[in-house]
């Protein structure tokens, strides 16, 4: 259960390498909120197997208890605007 995570030792907007995570060639856990972490899974194109270059968001599956869909959909983008102005 990666939301267990500690919160200390953060990176840059909060971010904690995330583990348990299949595959992923980045993981990182965000803490927008104190109870709301979102897990950035990154994958890596790789020209020979014809994949692109994607990555997925994930929610803890107590979002809900915390936020509706529309101020959950605004904290991510929110956070990949500073993400992408960040770089």
């Amino acid at each position: 259960m990666w939301c267990g995570i500690p919160r200390s030792n953060r990176g840059p907007l909060g971010a904690q390498p995330a583990s348990q995570t299949a595959a992923a060639d980045l993981a990182l856990v965000f803490w927008p909120l104190p109870r709301v972490p979102i897990l950035l899974m990154f994958y890596e194109a790789d020209a020979a197997e014809d994949f692109e270059a994607q990555a997925q968001m994930l929610f803890d599956t107590q979002i809900g208890a915390y936020l509706d869909l529309e101020s959950s959909l605004f904290l991510v983008e929110k956070l990949i605007e500073r993400l992408i102005s960040d770089q």
